[in-house]
């Protein structure tokens, strides 16, 4: 059995282990299923469930008298195709939009929005940017400002954008464009 092939039983018991799982942080036990999530099944018929849905490798338990955990692919597809996620309303929108505000500095914006994101989800945030050296550079270009001043506009695959100025020789704009296309060749990945 392939995982796109669960059946609605399946899903609702995976649906209801990761949720709790996620609450709790502890093994979750079919009797809690069974009750706690109203499937109208017995605890046995959960805890068979529960066995197909660990051969499937979306469950996995410590030991014999555990209850179950999510696996991480039974987390990927909790994500990907039961976990339910609402839009936000026009109010919380505006109130995101005020409290991030204009911002240049990237430490000033990644502080504001670990502190929106935790307040809206009232759980502990870490945000993190990605690492320059990990960000491969997928553009590259020189762009004249004056006879002595070049800009070196570099953009990586992760969208960001930086800009230098290069202080340069009288170089023409033959030489400019060579100089960035072998550059951009050579160290560019696509």
């Amino acid at each position: 059995m392939f995982v796109s092939d669960i059946g609605a039983r399946a899903k609702k018991v995976l649906h209801a282990v990761v949720s709790e799982y996620l609450s709790t942080g502890e093994a979750v036990g079919s009797e809690t299923v069974a009750h706690r999530y109203r499937l109208a099944v017995s605890p046995a018929t959960v805890r068979a469930v529960m066995g197909e849905l660990e051969d499937l490798g979306m469950l996995r338990h410590l030991h014999t008298s555990a209850g179950r955990i999510p696996t991480d692919r039974g987390l990927r597809y909790y994500v990907d195709t039961l976990l339910r996620v609402r839009s936000l309303s026009a109010p919380e929108q505006e109130e995101i939009r005020e409290r991030l505000g204009p911002a240049s500095d990237p430490q000033e914006i990644m502080q504001r929005v670990s502190r929106v994101l935790r307040d809206l989800s009232h759980l502990a945030v870490v945000v993190q940017a990605p690492r320059p050296e990990s960000d491969a550079v997928s553009h590259l270009e020189f762009v004249r400002l004056r006879d002595d001043q070049l800009l070196a506009v570099i953009a990586s695959h992760s969208g960001q954008i930086q800009n230098k100025l290069i202080p340069s020789m009288r170089l023409s704009l033959p030489a400019i464009s060579t100089a960035s296309t072998t550059i951009s060749t050579a160290w560019c990945q696509a």
